[in-house]
């Protein structure tokens, strides 16, 4: 029962491998238990089996290295600079949240930078803001003490208004 790749299934119902989307039939209730085996099972109960289910770990900060070549807040600007003409909204939120996530200490050293990504973001989107506006905030909600991870959305609902 341990050794469950997939769920259990009943006796005499067909059973698909995750791996290799083969199917089987047995006569006794049975999950898939081997990721390099397409035929293996092994005798399980539907009411007490554990399932293996893969964990997909990233680092925020290798994300934005490896995809984007972006090591540091001037990388990130720099970045939005060069791309800022064909980048997608989806694709600037990732790097700015990624950003918070990865380079959030320095961001005293990197006000200028931030500033100017915001910048470059809002006028994207259609919303004009004053560079010392969105300094400003960035200082007011770094006193509070924001979650880096929420940073960048708690920082946008303060310009975007929906």
């Amino acid at each position: 029962m341990d050794k469950c790749k997939s769920k259990c299934y009943d006796k005499n119902t067909e059973g698909i491998n995750p791996n290799y989307l083969n199917s089987q039939k047995k006569t006794f209730d049975f999950c898939f238990d081997n990721l390099l085996d397409e035929k293996s099972v092994s005798k399980c109960n539907s009411n007490n089996y554990n399932v293996f289910f893969p964990i997909i770990n990233f680092n925020e900060k290798e994300v934005l290295n490896l995809i984007y070549d972006i090591k540091n807040w001037k990388d990130c600007h720099d970045y939005f600079l060069k791309f800022k003409n064909i980048i997608n909204k989806k694709t600037i939120e990732r790097i700015i949240t990624y950003s918070w996530a990865s380079f959030y200490e320095t961001y005293k050293i990197n006000i200028e930078y931030i500033t100017e990504i915001y910048d470059i973001y809002l006028k994207l989107i259609d919303n004009n803001n004053d560079k010392n506006k969105i300094q400003d905030k960035i200082y007011e909600l770094k006193k509070q003490n924001i979650n880096k991870e929420d940073f960048h959305k708690l920082l946008l609902s303060n310009f975007i208004k929906k």
